[in-house]
């Protein structure tokens, strides 16, 4: 198991927020404007909402996609989704086709008609969002966007890297491949796992026998190794160390271990650290515990 925690202890949280200087209030209420006068100059015209917009957009850039997959890149509930798509087809800007990667699953595709009108519609997206950021540098813009990219961020709901983020949502790469995009209405908080550091926690199941004052020393002086290595070394803020015993077991002694480095790559340098620790432990002759089952015969006398 590994812990990873984003928040320094024993700092006491401010009693007040000024919504006037919280950025993600502000990102959200600008993007909030922009979407309205969007919606009203430019989809209403053509029936449009804001959400059925997100949807041909999405399938604009992704194309064909099952409905299922439109749901994360759009963070449209499943049965809106459903209700937007018939309604699409009716108007005759999207198909339902079956899946390519499987005859029992439906896709939902742009028509020749709805790619159309998402060609008309982008350049007026993208001069609505051109105006709304007129007034910053570029300096500014590629400052917003450094501190944005790249931070691995969990929103409740949904989690990944951060891959960009528009006056209006956020864009998220999970490590398994799929692209979400978030509009922040929907993001009650967000977990930063990328910001300033991360502690590593994990638990080391030992024969019941072993001197816990050699697994001390063994794991202190494979801390200190890791310390030096060329690769790793300079990611580790604290190094690895033994916690202590955390359970005794009937057939285990249950030690745990911690070590604090960046945010880069934690679960890669946990890793390294348990390769380190085993090659270690072997040197030394500590031995991992082995899983023990306890089998008991009943016999009856013969009648």
């Amino acid at each position: 198991m590994h812990q990873f925690t984003d928040t320094k202890p024993a700092v006491r949280p401010p009693s007040k927020l000024d919504l006037g200087d919280y950025l993600p209030y502000l990102v959200n209420r600008v993007g909030t404007i922009i979407a309205d006068q969007f919606g009203e100059e430019a989809l209403a015209p053509h029936r449009l909402s804001i959400a059925m917009w997100r949807v041909m957009a999405v399938l604009a850039a992704n194309g064909s996609q099952r409905q299922i997959d439109i749901v994360d890149l759009t963070s449209i509930e499943a049965s809106t989704l459903s209700r937007l798509v018939s309604r699409l087809m009716r108007m005759g800007l999207v198909l339902r086709t079956r899946s390519a990667s499987s005859h029992r699953e439906v896709a939902v595709e742009l028509s020749a008609k709805g790619a159309a009108l998402v060609a008309q519609l982008i350049p007026i997206a993208l001069a609505y969002e051109q105006r709304a950021i007129a007034g910053l540098s570029r300096a500014r813009l590629q400052h917003i966007d450094r501190f944005v990219q790249n931070r691995y961020i969990d929103t409740g709901r949904l989690r990944g890297t951060v891959e960009g983020m528009s006056l209006r949502s956020a864009r998220l790469r999970h490590q398994n491949g799929q692209a979400h995009t978030i509009p922040f209405g929907q993001v009650q908080s967000v977990t930063n796992y990328s910001r300033d550091w991360s502690v590593i926690k994990f638990n080391l199941q030992l024969e019941p026998t072993a001197d816990i004052e050699t697994v001390r020393k063994v794991i202190k002086r494979v801390g200190q190794e890791l310390l030096d290595d060329p690769e790793i070394g300079a990611e580790f803020i604290q190094p690895l160390k033994m916690q202590g015993v955390i359970d005794v077991l009937q057939t285990a002694l249950v030690v745990r271990c911690k070590f604090t480095a960046t945010p880069i790559r934690p679960t890669y340098i946990q890793r390294r650290a348990l390769q380190r620790l085993i090659e270690a432990f072997s040197a030394a002759e500590i031995r991992f515990a082995a899983p023990n089952f306890t089998m008991q015969l009943a016999s009856s006398a013969a009648g």
